[in-house]
């Protein structure tokens, strides 16, 4: 149970060049657990708690919760990584200017247990 009943949307990124960077931004409602299956990513989540910045390996996974601002990076060639989402694509649900990001955190917009979970 990661708490992403239900999921509407797996990611699948794969054959993503080494030193490639994705993300950078967040979601207003959307929970995600980013599953590492091969390879490893360096991902960096900013939540109201502050700044979290951790490598994933093989089987390695992480939550995330809404209000959060993500990047990664994938560290090796063949990195596989999947990301399951607890809602559809939605452009509106996104937040992808991180000023306006800094302010809904300022507001108070975030999830009350902003903490990410990882398995290694």
């Amino acid at each position: 149970e990661f708490g992403l009943n239900p999921i509407k949307r797996v990611m699948i990124f794969r054959n993503v060049p080494k030193g490639s960077s994705r993300g950078n931004h967040g979601h207003r409602r959307e929970k995600q657990l980013f599953y590492v299956t091969q390879g490893s990513i360096s991902i960096k989540v900013e939540t109201s708690e502050g700044i979290d910045e951790r490598t994933l390996n093989s089987n390695d996974y992480i939550n995330i919760l809404p209000f959060s601002w993500t990047n990664f990076t994938f560290l090796e060639k063949d990195t596989e990584l999947i990301v399951f989402g607890t809602e559809e694509y939605d452009e509106d649900e996104y937040i992808r200017d991180y000023d306006e990001f800094k302010l809904l955190i300022k507001l108070g917009y975030c999830s009350c247990a902003a903490v990410i979970s990882l398995k290694c």
